[in-house]
């Protein structure tokens, strides 16, 4: 039959790349010569005599026989992995560019998030002194001069920390008021923070840091405790029996002789009217003389 083409050489299921391994259609030689063009042997990849100009003369000239032909070869060179590798070729820079970015940003992130945390942290100046050999909970701290570090100076200052440390010396047996809490790192360091926010809170450390030395403790506890027989109250101040510790002012007018007496007496004012000049503070637990500004503090022992 005149200009019907023979089979493809290449007889398979098409595994191969049709840009670099073309299916070959074969046609008479007759055929070959007389759809040869110019633009045939200038165009790398068609088939000598397979152009579309060639084969849209074909289609015109020879019927639907050589129309199947150009379809074939068509769809043999549109093949959808070629389509899919360009696709991917497109992600590719879009992609490789996301995750440069990110690592950039998680580089950042993390440099600027260290360069905050060793800001945060500050030295007080000075020293706080603990007057005698002292315990929270486990925490041992002998007596003499510590430092105190902030975690974060953006959340607690260095006179409120060195206030805390000063109220949480008396908590001896390590209940801390709520929401604080301690962790000890050794003997004479330890760290105080908040349990909602860890960032709230400071260190101590047995040690000095230049600069002036903040006021030491107001109290100083008692050697020894004081023995409540009976569950009593003195106003507000409600007193379970039992041993407790007097914590004295550090001014010498008031021994621990002195603040022990006086204890012993205002457990006969019920009503939490006290003699004067002292009064009484039921949340602090404390006593103090109104006119010489000093006085002394109770605690239950454990």
């Amino acid at each position: 039959i005149a200009n019907a083409p023979d089979r493809i050489r290449t007889c398979d299921l098409r595994f191969r790349r049709p840009t670099l391994y073309p299916a070959e259609l074969r046609a008479r030689t007759a055929d070959r010569n007389r759809f040869a063009t110019r633009d045939s042997m200038l165009r790398p990849g068609w088939p000598q005599g397979v152009t579309p100009e060639a084969t849209k003369q074909a289609q015109l000239g020879a019927g639907e026989g050589f129309t199947l032909v150009g379809r074939k070869y068509f769809e043999d060179h549109s093949h959808p992995l070629d389509k899919e590798n360009m696709n991917t070729a497109a992600r590719l820079p879009r992609t490789l560019i996301a995750l440069l970015a990110l690592a950039g940003a998680l580089v950042a992130t993390l440099w600027v998030s260290t360069a905050r945390s060793e800001a945060a942290r500050a030295t007080c100046p000075g020293s706080f002194t603990v007057l005698h050999n002292d315990v929270i909970g486990k925490l041992q701290l002998p007596k003499g001069k510590y430092k105190i570090t902030l975690i974060d100076d953006q959340k607690i200052t260095c006179a409120r920390a060195t206030k805390r440390f000063q109220e949480f010396l008396y908590d001896y047996d390590g209940k801390l008021p709520s929401p604080w809490v301690y962790n000890v790192i050794g003997v004479g360091d330890g760290k105080f923070f908040h349990k909602t926010d860890r960032q709230i809170g400071f260190r101590v450390q047995q040690g000095s840091s230049p600069g002036p030395t903040p006021t030491p403790g107001k109290y100083q506890r008692c050697p020894g405790t004081f023995r409540v027989l009976n569950n009593d109250r003195i106003g507000a101040l409600v007193l379970p029996k039992g041993n407790y510790y007097i914590y004295r002012s550090t001014n010498p007018a008031l021994g621990c002789k002195y603040a022990s007496d006086l204890f012993r007496k205002f457990l006969n004012y019920p009503s939490g009217i006290l003699p004067a000049p002292w009064k009484l503070n039921a949340a602090k637990a404390t006593f103090t003389n109104t006119q010489k500004g000093y006085g002394f503090r109770v605690k239950q022992a454990s």
